[in-house]
């Protein structure tokens, strides 16, 4: 790339780059701001015949986006995304390059142009496009950060519409059972693509994380104090190490992607004068504000002429990275069968030597536990050498 970046308008922290985002209104809004202000640059790069396929903007949500990821302070702390993603991943990241160029299907894209918009990995934040797809995930990551002690926390963020699929109940059951520190956030924007949620949700929002005993809470993403009292949620999660369920009612400025915004104008005009960020500005002095804008759009000038010159993605030959984990690990060395074995011995056996070999190993299944051992009894004797590794589920 033959473009230069000018420093970003925001201080990082040093360890892992992660931009650091106050609860003043001036820290507020001059990152809120660059969000608004990147997604409108990848619409307008759109309308360019920049970016293929589509993608989905926050615009009118980025203070609910910021609210959680800003106050997840702890390395190892896990974001789990979904197709509305950019605020989520930019408050993560500040990589603001490797989004832009990830959407254009550029080489300089967080994940070389492969992902874009809905599907982003980065340190310990993933993306996925499939409604609930990352929460089931998440009681995994949650169940393993549990066992390693180290008081971090897995935040799964969905939105309403995401209230209707089934994994999001059975993993909202498994985290409260194992007692998870997992924080569920569902951004309640009040719609689903075009269809409003208040005809398809029947009962309470708050009462679906409350029929399985999680700590519940509802904000408002316009309230003066919201940022703040949510980092006091995060903080709660994190030191009681169990789930959370937090509704934060928020409203969508644009369309569900690009052209598919049915509602009226009297509705969008409504949600228009809702506005939390234009509001967060308007709270500063004018010199103050002008300033915060003219460095945001400085430096997405730039970002935006990197962006442009970064080649397309392409492969020569087939990518070999997702194995890169694989050839690190050493091969497990399975023992042979004994004479005299049958299948059910044997697989007995096999999960037993991997147990054995690596602490890391979990075995999760139906009525794994002793003294049943299992419908078949393959797994029989296993729960009680393997205490909390061997979960009945």
């Amino acid at each position: 790339m033959s473009a230069t970046l000018i420093a970003p308008p925001f201080p990082v922290n040093d360890s892992d780059g992660r931009p650091i985002i106050g609860l003043e209104a001036e820290n507020l809004y001059a990152f809120g701001h660059l969000i608004r202000s990147t997604e409108q640059l990848l619409l307008d790069q759109f309308s360019r015949g920049l970016v293929s396929g589509t993608t989905h903007t926050c615009i009118g949500q980025e203070l609910c986006a910021m609210s959680v990821v800003r106050a997840l302070n702890h390395p190892r702390d896990v974001v789990l995304s979904n197709h509305r993603n950019h605020g989520h991943f930019l408050t993560y990241s500040g990589d603001v390059l490797g989004l832009v160029t990830e959407i254009m299907g550029r080489q300089a894209g967080v994940c070389g142009g492969r992902g874009g918009s809905q599907h982003l990995a980065y340190r310990h934040f993933h993306s996925n496009g499939v409604q609930g797809g990352m929460t089931g995930i998440g009681v995994g990551m949650a169940f393993s950060l549990k066992r390693s002690g180290n008081r971090a926390v897995v935040a799964a963020m969905i939105g309403d519409g995401t209230l209707g699929e089934g994994m999001l109940y059975e993993t909202l059951n498994l985290a409260a059972i194992w007692q998870l520190p997992m924080l569920f956030v569902v951004e309640n924007n009040g719609i689903a693509q075009t269809t409003y949620t208040k005809d398809t949700i029947g009962g309470g929002i708050e009462a679906r994380g409350r029929a399985f005993g999680l700590h519940t809470w509802r904000l408002s993403d316009d309230a003066a104090d919201f940022c703040a009292r949510v980092a006091d949620i995060v903080a709660d999660v994190r030191e009681r190490q169990q789930p959370g369920f937090l509704v934060i009612d928020t409203r969508r400025l644009g369309p569900h992607s690009k052209g598919d915004d049915l509602r009226d104008a009297a509705e969008k005009a409504a949600i228009s004068e809702r506005d939390p960020l234009a509001k967060l500005g308007m709270s500063l002095p004018e010199p103050v504000r002008t300033a915060i804008e003219q460095r945001n759009q400085t430096y997405l000038d730039s970002i935006e002429e990197a962006a442009n010159a970064s080649p397309e993605a392409r492969e020569e030959t087939p990518p070999e990275d997702i194995f890169a984990h694989a050839t690190r690990t050493p091969a497990v060395s399975y023992p042979q069968p004994k004479d005299g074995e049958n299948v059910r011995q044997a697989i007995n056996g096999a999960l037993r030597h991997l147990l054995d070999s690596d602490q890391r190993i979990l075995l999760l299944g139906e009525d794994l536990h002793d003294p049943y051992g299992g419908a078949f009894k393959v797994t029989a004797g296993l729960s009680t050498a393997f205490p909390g590794r061997v979960v009945s589920t």
